[in-house]
C-alpha cells in the first residue's frame, strides 16, 4: 500500500514539475567577480587594448574627471582588481588642476563633480582633502564640494545625496563654520521624501533611481537614527511595490539595466539579501536575475531592450557605457555583501595618502631639471675622476721609470768601480 501511494505521488510530481518555472541559481561571489571582470575585458577590447594591458593606464585615463571615466576605477577597486591606479590618479589630478584654473573650477552648478571625483580619488588610494595644489593653494574636494559648498542643491536633490555618500565614505572632520554637515544634509533629505515614500528630481512621484541612491546615502545611519530608519523602511516598501514582474525595475516607464543596478547596490549597502528577501522577489525573480538579463555575449551590458526617449544615445540590445559602469559597481556591491565586506562606498578602513598632491607640471619640471643637473654633475664627477686617475697613473709611471733608471745607473757605476 505504501509503495502504491509512493508511486502515485511520484507520478503526480512528474506531471507537475514540467509546469513549474525553472530558476537559475543566484551567482556566488566568484561568479559575480567573473561577471565584473567580463565588463573590464569588454572595455579593454572596446578601447583597443589587449587582455594583458592595464585598463586604467589606457584610453580610459583620458576620461579621468568625467562620468565616462571615474566609475571604472571605483568599481574595479571595490572588487579588488589589480590595475594601474597610479596612472589614473595622475590623470585625475591633472584634470582637476587644469579645471581649477577656470572661474567655475569643476562646475558652477554640479556639486556631484566634486563628489564623484572624490570617490574615484579614494578608490585610487588618494586623500581628497589634499588632492592637488593650484597656485600654491591646496585643493580640498570635500570642503569645496560639500562642507563649504553654497547651494548644495543647485542641481537638485542629487547634490544632497552624493554629498552625504561622500561624507559617509570616510571620517572627514567638518569645520566649525561648515555650510553643510551630515546632520543638515540628512535633515534636508528627510524633508524631501515624497508621500509615497520615495524621492524624485522633480514632481510628487518617486524616481526609482533617485530613491535607491537616497537609500545608499542614508544606509550607514539607519542603526543610530530612528527617523532615518523609518524613512528607509518606507522607501523600501515603495521599491518592493514597484518591482516588475521579472524582478527588474524601471525609470520613466522603461525597464533598464541601471535601475536594476542601483536598487541592487542599495539593498546590499543596507545589508538586505537581494536574493532571499521575499520583499524583492517577484515570480521567483530578483534584481540580480533582472540585472544579468541585460548582459550581452561579449560581457558588456546594454541599457534597455527598447528605445528610451530620455536616453536617445542608448541603442537597444547594444553595449552601453553607463550600463557597464553601474553593472560593474552593482556586481561589486553584491560580491561585497556575499563576502561580508560591507558597503563599497565605505573607505574608512582604507589608508588614504596625500603623497604627490603637490607635484604639478611646474614642480615636476623643476624636479626633472634638478635630476638632469644631478645626472650631469655625476657624469662630470666621474669624468674628473677619470682625468685624475690618468694623471696619477702617468705620475706613477714616471716615478717607476725614474726609479728603474736610477737603479740601472747605480749598477753601471758599481761595475766601473
Amino acid at each position: 500500500m505504501k509503495r502504491k501511494a509512493l508511486s502515485v505521488f511520484l507520478a503526480l510530481l512528474a506531471v507537475l514539475l514540467p509546469s513549474l518555472p525553472a530558476f537559475a541559481a543566484a551567482p556566488d561571489a566568484q561568479t559575480a567577480l567573473s561577471l565584473a571582470q567580463g565588463i573590464v575585458a569588454y572595455k579593454k577590447t572596446q578601447t583597443g587594448l589587449s587582455e594583458s594591458d592595464s585598463l586604467l593606464s589606457g584610453p580610459v585615463k583620458d576620461a579621468a574627471g568625467s562620468t565616462a571615466g571615474d566609475w571604472y576605477p571605483f568599481g574595479m577597486a571595490s572588487l579588488g582588481l589589480e590595475d594601474d591606479y597610479g596612472a589614473y590618479l595622475s590623470s585625475l589630478r591633472e584634470n582637476v588642476r587644469a579645471r581649477y584654473g577656470a572661474p567655475e573650477r569643476l562646475s558652477a552648478n554640479k556639486a556631484t563633480e566634486w563628489h564623484r571625483i572624490a570617490l574615484a580619488a579614494m578608490a585610487c588610494g588618494a586623500d581628497p582633502t589634499r588632492f592637488v595644489t593650484v597656485d600654491g593653494q591646496t585643493v580640498d574636494l570635500i570642503s569645496d564640494g560639500v562642507f563649504m559648498r553654497q547651494r548644495l542643491d543647485r542641481q537638485g536633490i542629487n547634490g544632497y545625496i552624493w554629498g552625504l555618500i561622500v561624507l559617509n565614505a570616510y571620517p572627514f572632520a567638518a569645520p566649525d563654520n561648515a555650510v553643510n554637515t551630515k546632520e543638515s544634509i540628512v535633515s534636508a533629505l528627510l524633508s524631501l521624501q515624497k508621500a509615497d515614500g520615495g524621492w524624485a528630481m522633480a514632481g510628487d512621484t518617486c524616481d526609482t533611481d533617485i530613491t535607491a541612491m537616497a537609500l545608499i546615502a542614508l544606509a550607514p545611519l539607519c542603526e543610530t537614527d530612528a527617523a532615518v530608519d523609518a524613512a528607509v523602511q518606507k522607501a523600501l516598501s515603495l521599491l518592493s511595490e514597484t518591482q516588475l514582474e521579472d524582478g527588474g525595475f524601471a525609470e520613466t516607464g522603461i525597464p533598464n539595466c541601471e535601475s536594476c543596478a542601483v536598487v541592487l547596490t542599495a539593498l546590499c549597502c543596507l545589508g538586505i539579501d537581494p536574493v532571499s528577501d521575499e520583499r524583492f522577489t517577484v515570480n521567483g525573480q530578483t534584481a540580480v536575475d533582472a540585472l544579468l538579463r541585460y548582459r550581452l555575449p561579449n560581457g558588456a551590458f546594454t541599457h534597455a531592450f527598447t528605445a528610451d526617449a530620455d536616453d536617445p544615445s542608448a541603442v537597444p540590445n547594444e553595449p552601453n557605457d553607463m550600463a557597464c559602469q553601474q553593472a560593474l559597481y552593482a556586481l561589486a556591491a553584491y560580491r561585497s555583501f556575499l563576502t561580508g565586506g560591507g558597503s563599497i562606498f565605505d573607505f574608512s578602513k582604507k589608508p588614504l595618502s596625500n603623497e604627490g598632491f603637490d607635484i604639478g607640471p611646474e614642480t615636476a619640471g623643476a624636479l626633472e631639471n634638478a635630476a638632469n643637473r644631478a645626472g650631469e654633475g655625476i657624469k662630470s664627477f666621474f669624468a674628473d675622476q677619470a682625468n685624475r686617475r690618468a694623471v696619477i697613473i702617468a705620475a706613477l709611471a714616471l716615478v717607476i721609470l725614474i726609479s728603474v733608471a736610477g737603479v740601472a745607473l747605480r749598477r753601471r757605476r758599481k761595475k766601473r768601480a
